[in-house]
């Protein structure tokens, strides 16, 4: 028998109404980190793109990657890559590179472009 399990942090299904309020003070509360899922917020409002994921690192959330995956083209286009505070370590950008390869892994891209804003520190440590 197959059986699915997801986490309370799971963002694949939508919330009932009015739970998400909670959610987002419990990942506050957890990590220290302020998170909005922004494809909900008009263009002109997002900080951080349309589908900003955050990025764990040990037990920090330490990012927010905003991917867009162009499946006739195979590639994966990352429009952006901000930084949390305090977490502009070397070892945090190799694992961001890390978590970007595995998502363009289980998107089937063949190739990950950087077309926005990255961190100058961080650029050549993702490209690698």
């Amino acid at each position: 028998m197959c059986t699915r399990t997801t986490s309370r942090f799971s963002t694949d299904s939508r919330p009932a109404s009015g739970a998400r309020e909670p959610r987002r003070k419990r990942t506050r509360l957890l990590f220290g980190f302020d998170y909005t899922m922004e494809i909900y917020v008009p263009a002109a409002k997002r900080r951080y793109g349309y589908y900003a994921m955050p990025v764990l690192h040990e037990d920090r959330l330490v990012a927010r990657v905003d991917p867009a995956m162009d499946r006739k083209a195979g590639r994966l286009s990352i429009r952006g890559v901000s930084v949390e505070d305090g977490c502009h370590d070397l070892a945090v950008a190799r694992a961001t590179r890390e978590a970007i390869a595995g998502l363009a892994t289980f998107l089937g891209a063949g190739a990950i472009d950087y077309d926005g804003a990255v961190p100058p520190r961080w650029r050549r440590t993702l490209s690698a």
